[in-house]
């Protein structure tokens, strides 16, 4: 936020989110950028572990199968997500997410 203009998210080796660090931040389009931004800790909150934590088996990075790589363990996954590797696309003004679920504003 205080570093960069633009912010860039990858998961297991492939960029899965893109776009101004204000909006990633505030707006984040892939349920793997949600997931990470949940885990930030909140000075003012409770102790406990967050209901959004991580599940799931992690990916396979060497030689995967076809697919989204985040499709074990995100929440939003759809049987195309599981046949189909999502591409880069534009989700909103200098936005892009590789996921086939996540909505253009």
């Amino acid at each position: 936020r205080y570093i960069a203009d633009r912010v860039l998210v990858m998961y297991a080796g492939h960029l899965v989110e893109e776009g101004p660090t204000e909006d990633v931040i505030e707006r984040p389009k892939h349920p793997y950028t949600q997931l990470l931004l949940s885990a930030v800790p909140d000075p003012r909150a409770p102790l406990g572990v967050s209901d959004a934590a991580d599940v799931g088996e992690p990916p396979k990075v060497i030689d995967p199968k076809e697919g989204c790589r985040f499709r074990a363990r995100c929440p939003l996954a759809i049987d195309r997500c599981e046949t189909e590797t999502p591409r880069l696309r534009p989700v909103g003004r200098g936005r892009l997410a590789a996921c086939h679920v996540a909505e253009a504003d």
